[in-house]
């Protein structure tokens, strides 16, 4: 939470620093979206376990915004190719960017829901394969 403050903070001085008063805009209107910006650049930049090209984070905020008014009008999960011709890419992209989905993040090697544990993927000293 703190370092969310912060940004927004960072978002705040950057609005004050590029504000120019005008009787048409207060600096409310102004200070807002960019610090909104400074948020989202924050979460794109940082908040990724494993980090894919940033085409690959767009296509994926693209699916998301789009998923849903296409299972709504499909009443099925959309397939790769009705993603990509809404969304207006080439299909290869659309599954590229959901074959990262979980890289925001991944689950552990050890976890309850994996068969493979870590430890049993290791060789053990006797074991040559």
């Amino acid at each position: 939470m703190d370092d969310l403050v912060q940004v927004a903070y960072v978002g705040l001085v950057k609005a004050a620093q590029g504000y120019r008063p005008d009787p048409a805009s207060d600096f409310r209107s102004y200070a807002i979206p960019t610090i909104r910006g400074e948020l989202k650049r924050h979460f794109r930049d940082s908040a990724w376990t494993v980090r894919p090209p940033r085409r690959i984070q767009d296509h994926q905020t693209a699916i998301n915004a789009v998923e849903s008014e296409l299972v709504a009008r499909f009443h099925r999960w959309p397939t790769s190719e009705e993603l990509a011709e809404r969304i207006g890419v080439p299909v290869e992209q659309i599954v590229d960017a959901q074959r990262a989905q979980g890289c925001f993040h991944p689950m552990s090697l050890d976890s309850a829901g994996s068969s493979l544990s870590l430890g049993n993927s290791v060789a053990g000293e006797a074991d040559t394969y």
